[in-house]
């Protein structure tokens, strides 16, 4: 912290007036790096900036959640997604590499937690088995040079993102804001040639 004696030393070499100046660029310099959008580390779900987030308004929507609720749904969603192997409703192809949609859902999660290149997410309020519940879905950031219209979702803030395939890139959790729960997870199958299926397997399983 600054001293009397030091402030009244900058206050004599630049002038009263240029060091009123100076200190309010400081103080506006600070304001800018303290409120800017944090970067997301790969795979933090919980660290998704504000500006990457939106609160939807949908046909479907039954009811809208708070900001203080979607907040709260980040880190648990993170804290499941660390924590979960279960398998769950996911598209899956048995026989190219993986055997079971356990497998399928563990491979996902691991994506999901490595993906570098991050995540927006869309909430909007459902009814689920009774349940007020938040829809939360995710799908990726654009890259840092280009736009959302250069990214192909330039509508993200008025409408659901929806997309055949993509894999992990695209996953959809059910968030329950009083339980602090999430109750179900999802997440897109990719794409396939059914030539590389095997021609004693399954094909496709669970596909929605």
């Amino acid at each position: 912290m600054a001293t009397p004696d030091l402030i009244a030393s900058a206050e004599g070499l630049l002038g009263r007036q240029p060091f009123i100046q100076f200190i309010r660029g400081v103080v506006v310099a600070f304001v800018m790096l303290t409120s800017a959008s944090p970067v997301c580390r790969a795979g933090v779900i919980s660290e998704i900036p504000l500006n990457h987030q939106v609160i939807l308004r949908l046909s479907e929507s039954t009811w809208t959640p708070s900001l203080q609720q979607v907040k709260e749904s980040l880190p648990v969603i993170q804290a499941y997604l660390e924590k979960s192997t279960e398998a769950r409703s996911v598209t899956a192809v048995v026989g190219v590499g993986l055997k079971s949609r356990r497998d399928w859902i563990a491979t996902s999660i691991k994506g999901i937690l490595t993906n570098e290149g991050g995540y927006r997410v869309q909430f909007w309020g459902i009814d689920y088995k009774g349940s007020k519940v938040i829809y939360c879905n995710f799908f990726p950031a654009p890259p840092k040079a280009s736009s959302d219209s250069q990214n192909g979702f330039g509508y993200w803030r008025k409408d659901k993102v929806e997309v055949d395939d993509g894999g992990y890139s695209f996953f959809q959790v059910t968030y329950d804001p009083k339980l602090k729960a999430v109750v179900l997870f999802d997440c897109n199958g990719v794409a396939f040639n059914p030539a590389q299926l095997p021609s004693h397997g399954i094909g496709l399983v669970a596909v929605y």
